[in-house]
């Protein structure tokens, strides 16, 4: 399985699935930041510190559209490009696709994820930044 030298934030506040995100994503090859909360998230993200965000979309503190319209807002005055940030969320409904449009997230994604979902997502993104540099 090819391993990918990239950064991750994950922002989830279910134990259980923030420990599964982050053995999914370390067998990857990505380091993995941990967080439990969106104002937490909001805390350990800066414009270029994580090649991709998962946040979950309800989250206490903080939910994941909030976080994602915060991360989009900061990109936007860094002048830098956006971090694919993906909704992670265990509906699946047309609101969640115009929420997605509204808070600028790069996708929602159903839970719960497999390896070969990340590991494609992941190089869609690997390819992406290839092309941009």
């Amino acid at each position: 399985m090819r391993k990918y030298e990239m950064k991750a934030l994950v922002a989830e506040d279910n134990e259980i699935n923030r420990h599964l995100m982050r053995f999914l994503l370390e067998r990857l090859g990505c380091q993995v930041d941990l967080v439990s909360d969106g104002g937490e998230a909001l805390e350990v993200w800066s414009p270029g510190s994580h090649n991709l965000v998962f946040v979950d979309l309800e989250m206490p503190v903080v939910d994941g559209d909030e976080v994602s319209r915060q991360i989009r807002k900061k990109e936007k005055e860094a002048a830098t490009l956006p971090v694919p940030l993906y909704i992670l969320t265990g509906h699946g409904d047309e609101r969640m696709q115009q929420s997605r449009q509204e808070s600028g997230a790069t996708e929602i994604l159903g839970k719960p994820l497999d390896i070969e979902k990340l590991r494609r997502l992941i190089s869609t993104v690997v390819v992406g930044e290839a092309v941009s540099e």
